[in-house]
């Protein structure tokens, strides 16, 4: 699911709110920070994809994203299920993404 808005200045100006693999449309109350993850690579690709599509460096808040040595599940606004497998949501509230 993707929920946002976008501004007349084309810059998404609410909350991203992406789940993968589950059927849940509700937003979670908190983004657990999880330990580090044996996500998959092709998960880390479309999240690397996602970064610059939506002009991450540019983002308000980018911790850890695209860091090598930074599990993508303590990404800023990454949450991943509580076996630390796989992303479940994103969730980057009034983050300046853009694209």
């Amino acid at each position: 699911w993707l929920v946002a808005s976008l501004s007349s200045s084309n810059i998404f100006n609410s909350v991203v709110f992406v789940t993968f693999g589950t059927a849940e449309t509700q937003r979670p109350a908190a983004m657990p920070t999880a330990a580090p993850s044996l996500t998959s690579d092709s998960e880390r690709l479309v999240l690397e994809e996602f970064y610059r599509a939506t002009n991450g460096a540019n983002w308000e808040d980018s911790e850890g994203w695209l860091s090598d040595n930074v599990s993508v599940c303590n990404w800023f606004g990454i949450s991943c299920g509580s076996s630390g497998i796989s992303v479940e949501h994103i969730i980057l509230p009034i983050n300046g993404l853009s694209g």
